[in-house]
């Protein structure tokens, strides 16, 4: 069900968010937000800088995709406590 309702409200854009047996009999609550942003970057990427990589996907697992590359200076913030590493890129 929840799968069901991230694809309907992004318009298909997120499909599978949370992967089979992800939930089982001791998952008591979960918090689920979906969000889909469509806007241009004030700098746009240059398709030619475009190649394939390794994406991570956890700590054991990587998939080879195609990355988007651009060199410029941004805004980023780390927090240990929350293990979350957040970069701001402007449009």
């Amino acid at each position: 069900e929840v799968n069901a309702w991230v694809e309907k409200v992004t318009e298909s854009k997120i499909k599978n968010l949370l992967p089979e047996g992800t939930l089982d009999a001791s998952t008591v609550l979960i918090l689920v937000n979906a969000i889909y942003f469509k806007g241009l970057w004030s700098s746009q990427f240059d398709p030619k800088s475009t190649h394939r990589s390794h994406f991570h996907l956890d700590s054991k697992n990587k998939k080879e995709v195609e990355m988007m590359y651009q060199q410029s200076d941004y805004k980023m913030s780390r927090s240990d406590d929350l293990e979350v590493t957040a970069l701001e890129i402007p449009y």
